[in-house]
């Protein structure tokens, strides 16, 4: 279909992060684990819920795929995130174990602000915890 995907390379060999079950659109990577178990990026969606250029953050791991991050930290974190906007994948850092995640986006009032998000379950996997978003701290 001509889309540009990311990938990971595994024993050698390239592997493409299929992006069909956000919409198969084009996806980059910006971010691996220290084990390649975890990637973040963002895949155009043409959706303008976390930024206004059509592109979503997500999180790939070998067991459940590619996965929009405001998916994962709504309904396994039990976030509300309605009045938030994420922001693009390309302004996030990834940890080395793959358990946070920190970026900046737009808070409820429609400023600029930080945010973290922490999982106790490096896998990202189904029951994995994660924290609200929260702004800066003073």
């Amino acid at each position: 279909d001509g889309a540009e995907l990311a990938f990971v390379w595994r024993d050698g060999v390239r592997a493409e992060l299929s992006s069909a079950p956000l919409g198969g659109g084009h996806s980059i990577a910006y971010g691996v684990s220290g084990l390649g178990q975890i990637v973040l990026g963002e895949v155009q969606t043409n959706e303008t819920v976390d930024n206004d250029e059509g592109f979503e953050p997500f999180i790939w791991t070998p067991a459940t795929g590619m996965r929009r991050l405001r998916d994962l930290l709504e309904t396994e974190g039990g976030l509300s995130l309605a009045d938030w906007r994420l922001g693009r994948a390309a302004d996030m850092v990834l940890s080395a174990d793959g358990t946070v995640v920190v970026g900046w986006g737009q808070g409820p009032g429609g400023e600029n602000q930080g945010w973290v998000a922490r999982w106790a379950d490096p896998k990202i996997s189904k029951g994995s915890k994660g924290t609200t978003p929260k702004g800066p701290t003073s």
